[in-house]
């Protein structure tokens, strides 16, 4: 069982990626990064502090709706 859930991790993390690096490319130029640019916050801060939060979001909804198929794998 081990093995099976390590292989469908290794091989299911693409489209997470994708949507993930997705939605830090549109939220890259919003204004509150631009804001925060501005205050003098560092690039490690606006990533983690700004951009993944929301990023996460978008990728917790599609682990959400990929469940059953990834259970279905199992």
């Amino acid at each position: 069982l081990i093995n099976a859930v390590i292989a469908i991790a290794v091989t299911a993390w693409p489209p997470y990626a994708r949507l993930a690096r997705a939605e830090a490319l549109s939220l890259r130029k919003a204004d509150f990064v631009e804001a925060a640019r501005g205050l003098g916050m560092g690039w490690g801060g606006i990533v983690f502090g700004q951009i993944m939060p929301l990023c996460l979001a978008a990728v917790a909804i599609r682990a959400t709706l990929d469940m059953a198929g990834i259970i279905l794998t199992a």
